[in-house]
């Protein structure tokens, strides 16, 4: 009797003890390296600041995977093909996961193990991009040929159509002129809508003229309401008026740095630079609005601060770029700093 007590009292132990370890582990992320861009400047372009990894978890006995809670990782959620990401006004992170027909919503304080919720998987086929407003999420579906809307509780609420879609992928928001707009590679087009749907313009078509595209392949828009079309197959940036007038471009196909070998994303940030991610290199350009190139960051690679295929790329509000690395199956995160 006297040893089956003294066992149940080290069994509580034992228990408290791992519970404390678990919610301890949970509750902190692993520190990681700083990396800035360039490495050895005192006013440097970026800082390296976080990283949403989407490690696909091995199927492991209970065992395995307290001892890696204990050891301080963080639960995951697998990234498997990671397309499209966008941040809300509350600053939670939506990454599209084209492989596995789902969005993944991480909200947590800074710093801890963010809470995953996972929507979309009823509705969504192949999602490919991702707009927010605060009202709406919108998400691009090639298979289904559509964009489908969710409200904030993450409920599906309405689709978006065009007869002419074909495989509409890359979204984004402009909250100055309230429109959203469609990238459509194949259509070689961008389609701009009302955010309740309606349709009110397409933009380009197939050929190489300044108003035409090649297979277009993200957009993004500055804080006037200029729209900025990376043009993929042209290997161009073509930058329009909020009223859809050509303004200028620039651009060439070539292997060094400057120009573009297979670019994916676009971005621009608050002091008008132009940000583009290019598989082909394995890095992001950093351009003035008259293509000059003013700095590259990142190679081909699997450690931090390098990108295997490089896609879709987007700031927030506090001037972070997020990076789609997509063959890495993460989400890189660098804090911007404009250059005094």
């Amino acid at each position: 009797m006297r040893f089956k007590k003294r066992w149940q009292q080290v069994r509580v132990f034992f228990s408290l003890g791992i519970l404390t370890a678990i919610v301890t582990a949970c509750g902190h992320q692993q520190p990681m390296e700083k990396l800035q861009f360039p490495a050895d400047e005192n006013f440097p372009f970026l800082t390296l600041e976080k990283t949403y990894t989407g490690k696909v978890e091995e199927s492991g006995s209970w065992g395995s995977r307290l001892q890696r809670l204990l050891a301080g990782d963080c639960p995951q959620m697998p990234l498997h093909r990671p397309t499209g990401v966008a941040v809300d006004s509350m600053g939670q992170i939506f990454v599209v996961d084209m492989e596995l027909g789902r969005v993944l919503r991480f909200s947590g304080p800074e710093g801890d193990c963010h809470e995953v919720t996972e929507f979309g998987v009823d509705v969504l086929k192949m999602p490919v991009g991702i707009a927010i407003t605060n009202q709406a999420i919108f998400v691009s579906d090639v298979d289904r040929h559509l964009v489908q809307v969710f409200n904030h509780a993450l409920e599906a609420v309405g689709t978006i159509h065009h007869d002419n879609f074909v495989r509409p992928s890359q979204l984004k928001y402009d909250p100055v002129t309230q429109r959203l707009l469609v990238v459509d590679p194949p259509s070689h087009q961008i389609f701009i809508f009302q955010t309740d749907g309606t349709f009110m313009a397409a933009l380009g078509g197939l050929g190489t003229a300044p108003t035409q595209f090649h297979f277009p392949v993200s957009v993004d828009t500055d804080e006037t309401g200029k729209i900025f079309v990376l043009d993929g197959l042209n290997r161009k940036t073509k930058i329009f008026s909020p009223e859809l007038a050509w303004l200028s471009e620039f651009g060439t196909y070539d292997r060094t740095p400057g120009s573009f070998g297979f670019p994916k994303g676009i971005a621009i940030s608050s002091d008008g630079y132009i940000f583009v991610s290019d598989a082909a290199f394995g890095n992001i350009q950093i351009f003035n609005q008259q293509g000059a190139l003013l700095y590259f960051f990142g190679e081909t690679g699997w450690e931090q601060g390098e990108f295997m295929l490089p896609g879709a790329i987007g700031f927030d509000d506090q001037e972070q770029l997020y990076v789609v690395d997509q063959y890495n199956n993460r989400i890189q995160v660098f804090q911007y700093y404009a250059q005094p």
